[in-house]
């Protein structure tokens, strides 16, 4: 991977401030952080699509900028990029002041030729505090690991941009970076990707592992719906981790790497994202089983997962025939006053 042209701005919106950095001095120190963070950018499973709109110039302005060889040209384009994220970031501290604060960061305008093709690169990393391990003082800087920020990124075809995603790692993609700065649209809403994914995960993933264990199959697709249900945002990285990594087959030596593969390669499927506001109405599957007990008996499950399943319900079985018992306060006093009827 190579990186054509690298431009940096400190911005801090609680101080108004923007501090252009000169990297023909500092370029060696600051490289290892970029190509990591280009790493996880073109590695990473947690992007959106979007959209550029025929009026937008700003991005299209950026890249003439910067691809100009005259030197003032190109710092002039990235300022002016980097002011409009100022104001941005200072509209958006008025609206959500009392909930959340944008922190200083660093914004990277970078070009860069990876297999014989090019990208454009905005990227904001967040500033956190760090202990200068000489003079024991508390500094704040670019962390090296577990680094905070967004991305913009396309590639650029014949002077055009296309392919353009935003990425965030922690899946929480701010409205005033992609609809306020960049001034791009999303491809897709929150709630198709809710509805889209839930029901590729269950019908095209999932499933496949019902003809080998069906109790497995019911675990896995009941703890993904509880995802769903109990997180605002769908992020990729985290759903595999929380479903699938850590998860122990009930059938010994099940092996579920083919499936894990597929939920991996998510992030290739042009059809809907992996990163999104989960949208609690469109979650289109729910927890619910009817088991026949006799012709005239069944036993209804209404999103109960398969362990607090099994907590209640115990099959059993005798010289009398097959039963089960079902741990019920309300159950056991509606029968027990039919008893006395």
């Amino acid at each position: 991977m190579n990186i054509r042209k690298a431009f940096l701005h400190h911005i801090e919106q609680s101080l108004n401030t923007i501090d252009a950095v000169d990297l023909t001095e500092h370029y060696s120190d600051i490289e290892p952080i970029v190509q990591s963070i280009l790493n996880e950018i073109f590695s990473g499973k947690n992007k959106r699509a979007c959209l550029i709109p025929p009026d937008n110039r700003l991005l299209s302005a950026i890249v003439e900028g910067i691809e100009n060889d005259i030197v003032e040209i190109q710092n002039s384009s990235v300022t002016i990029s980097a002011e409009r994220l100022l104001r941005k970031e200072k509209d958006a501290q008025e609206l959500y002041g009392s909930i959340t604060q944008i922190p200083k960061g660093s914004l990277f305008h970078l070009l860069v030729e990876d297999d014989g093709k090019t990208y454009f690169i905005i990227t904001k990393t967040d500033h956190d505090k760090f202990l200068d391990e000489r003079e024991l003082l508390t500094r704040r800087g670019i962390p090296l690991n577990k680094k905070t920020y967004k991305s913009f990124f396309c590639e650029i075809v014949d002077n055009q941009l296309i392919n353009a995603f935003i990425y965030d790692p922690s899946g929480r993609s701010a409205r005033y970076w992609w609809e306020g700065y960049l001034d791009v649209q999303l491809c897709n809403s929150d709630a198709k990707n809710t509805e889209k994914v839930l029901t590729h995960l269950i019908d095209k993933i999932i499933f496949s592992v019902k003809v080998k264990s069906p109790d497995d199959y019911r675990v896995l697709r009941d703890n993904t719906i509880y995802y769903f249900r109990s997180h605002e945002e769908f992020n990729l990285s985290e759903y595999l981790q929380h479903v699938w990594e850590h998860y122990t087959p009930i059938l010994e030596g099940l092996s579920l790497d083919r499936c894990k593969d597929k939920v991996n390669k998510m992030s290739e499927n042009k059809n809907f994202d992996t990163s999104f506001s989960i949208i609690p109405a469109s979650i289109n599957r729910r927890v619910k089983r009817n088991i026949p007990l006799s012709p005239k008996l069944k036993l209804q499950i209404d999103d109960m997962s398969f362990q607090e399943e099994k907590s209640l319900i115990i099959p059993l079985k005798n010289e009398d025939g097959k039963w089960i018992q079902i741990k019920t306060d309300s159950g056991y006093d509606y029968f027990k006053r039919n008893e006395t009827d």
